[in-house]
């Protein structure tokens, strides 16, 4: 306008478009499947006007762009990787918006860990299945598979995850802190790592072993007549009355014997009470030892714990039963109920009590210094 009059523009209609709102989405948060099968992620959103303003998406793993995942679902094979945080970013002109979870694909025979995972200790290898038995040391692990061959990952300071070359025919391993001992199928042994103690030097007499244990730095090993021997740094004299052993277990400076009674007994260094079992302990079937604490399973399906307890590792939760198996790591400790189900209690400063909400399936499980294994079915 001016002096003279005024003028009215055309009109111009501006509207706000709002950035893609989710609406749904679809995960399996935990999902048994094989190998080879497929596992599909879903994302609806809605935004107006998508004629002229079409949604996009781009799906990421761990934070990464997944190369070509640009539709609303997104799909990838089990045995491809074992799980992770996966997100999908939905976006318009106006913006975009993201949903972020957890996918856990549970393969049978792979392992599954958590914890400290300085030394890649948690970081179990891509591929890895078939697995039967596990061990952790104090930042390394060990997997047997079905083909007696071992698989080793985490620190390799003192060669401890060097599998020495053509191991095979192997039926049971153990860790102790930066050590490594596997036992045959002829019942001879192999160990490899610090052997500064002499951890690593078995004694060439030992013969028909038929069951090992890896303390701190020191190695049991259980022939067939039940005899006992143990190599590297001393921790004491062994009781007298170690007849009819039917277990063994080490933890950093002592050590537990199972007998075929259910009768528990311990020898070696006592500053946290590690060797006082309880009085009355009886009908245990199982025996596990952390590194200055042990654990004894019942035939009822219950959990007996004692010595050090820093951490509360050895106040074992009220009403915890139907467990098949125990294990002790360095502050914590772990439990395996009859539904392959984990429990877990103690020091928990790296998340080695954390475990995965829905995990399910597990056959086996270990403990190490901060960090925890669990196999699958």
């Amino acid at each position: 306008s001016d002096g003279n009059g005024s003028l009215t523009s055309s009109i111009a209609t501006l509207t706000l478009l709002p950035p893609p709102v989710i609406t749904a989405f679809t995960q399996p948060a935990q999902q048994l499947a094989g190998y080879t099968n497929n596992v599909v992620l879903s994302v609806t959103a809605n935004a107006p006007d998508q004629s002229q303003f079409p949604l996009g998406y781009q799906w990421q793993f761990n934070g990464t762009n997944i190369s070509g995942a640009t539709g609303s679902d997104y799909t990838f094979v089990a045995g491809g990787l074992a799980g992770g945080t996966y997100s999908v970013i939905v976006s318009n002109a106006a913006g975009s918006t993201n949903v972020n979870w957890s996918v856990h694909v549970l393969v049978p025979g792979s392992v599954w860990a958590w914890g400290a995972n300085d030394y890649g200790q948690s970081d179990s290898p891509p591929g890895l299945t078939n697995v039967m038995s596990i061990a952790a040391g104090l930042w390394h692990t060990l997997a047997l598979r079905d083909d007696g061959t071992l698989v080793a990952w985490g620190d390799d300071e003192f060669g401890q995850t060097d599998v020495p070359p053509g191991l095979s025919n192997v039926t049971a391993i153990a860790c102790g802190f930066v050590h490594s001992l596997a036992l045959r199928a002829d019942g001879t042994l192999a160990a490899w790592g610090e052997a500064e103690n002499g951890e690593t030097n078995v004694p060439t007499y030992l013969t028909n072993v038929v069951a090992i244990a890896a303390g701190g730095t020191h190695n049991l090993a259980m022939q067939k007549t039940g005899t006992l021997t143990a190599w590297g740094s001393e921790i004491g004299p062994m009781p007298a009355n170690l007849t009819n052993v039917t277990a063994i277990a080490a933890g950093a400076d002592f050590d537990l014997a199972l007998r075929a009674d259910g009768i528990v007994l311990a020898w070696g260094a006592n500053g946290s009470g590690q060797t006082n079992v309880p009085s009355g302990l009886t009908n245990v079937v199982a025996i596990s030892a952390g590194a200055g604490h042990g654990l004894a399973l019942k035939s009822d399906g219950t959990v007996v714990s004692w010595g050090g307890n820093s951490a509360g590792q050895a106040n074992v939760p009220p009403g915890l039963s139907n467990v098949m198996a125990v294990a002790g790591g360095a502050f914590f400790s772990m439990a395996l109920r009859n539904d392959g189900t984990v429990v877990t209690w103690g020091d928990n400063t790296l998340g080695q009590t954390n475990v995965q909400f829905g995990l399910s399936g597990v056959k086996t499980i270990a403990a190490g210094g901060a960090h925890a294994l669990a196999a699958l079915f």
